[in-house]
């Protein structure tokens, strides 16, 4: 029987054919680095000709059960994609929570004509553990809205945790049982991160809604190659 003998390949075809391997290889590692360089590239060019601002990621928001006007238990999670502004109060106060009502009462009529990608809610947190005839009779006083607008309360441990503990406002218990609080505002996102803390002195509604419209900004244009500019102006604080 004969036997039929295959030729090797020549060295130049051997040559050849590395080469190409080489290159196949090498066109991977290409793709791979063009597939990181494109949306760091992208990024870079989006912070320097279209500079952000963030509001900062203060931490996560502490987590509570109150109780509404209606006698309803009430969490934080039940504001979950909301951008919620909270403040506090008592039932028995004057001249400081009639500047924090009229501030509520600018800032919901003037959210309520906006059309932001995520609707605002009104949170007051009552420091005196009023119950929910209390804070129905506050609510008509103060002419609430009850979609926009909840007051909340509860018990003193719940508050303190809540109030004194997460929101750092400080309150005590002053003479005859009365609550001396300072005033603030804080206002935290839809997954429960505190993004802006005013302590000791309330904020002009213009300084509220400038806030609110930076947050706003941020979850309509933290999507596709976009988050990572957001995510670039966080890390260099590029804060208001």
């Amino acid at each position: 029987m004969a036997t039929v003998s295959v030729p090797g390949p020549t060295s130049e075809s051997a040559h050849r054919t590395s080469g190409r391997r080489r290159f196949r290889r090498g066109g991977r590692g290409t793709w791979a680095l063009l597939l990181v360089a494109v949306p760091v590239l992208a990024v870079l060019l989006f912070v320097i000709f279209r500079p952000i601002l963030v509001l900062p990621r203060i931490g996560p928001a502490p987590g509570f059960v109150l109780t509404d006007a209606q006698g309803h238990p009430v969490s934080h999670e039940d504001f979950r994609g909301k951008v919620t502004v909270y403040t506090v109060a008592t039932t028995d106060c004057t001249d400081a929570c009639a500047e924090t009502y009229a501030l509520l009462r600018r800032l919901a009529a003037q959210t309520g004509q906006e059309t932001w990608p995520a609707p605002v809610e009104l949170v007051t947190v009552y420091l005196d553990s009023a119950t929910p005839e209390q804070l129905r009779q506050v609510a008509a006083q103060v002419d609430v809205d009850p979609s926009r607008w909840r007051l909340l309360s509860g018990d003193p441990r719940s508050l303190k945790y809540l109030v004194g503990g997460g929101f750092e406002l400080y309150y005590r218990e002053g003479p005859a049982g009365r609550i001396e609080f300072e005033p603030g505002l804080v206002l935290v996102d839809g997954v429960g991160v505190l993004r802006a803390m005013y302590r000791g002195s309330l904020p002009s509604s213009q300084e509220v809604l400038r806030d609110l419209e930076t947050l706003m900004a941020e979850i309509q244009n933290s999507k596709g190659w976009t988050r990572y500019a957001y995510e670039a102006a966080h890390l260099f604080l590029c804060y208001p």
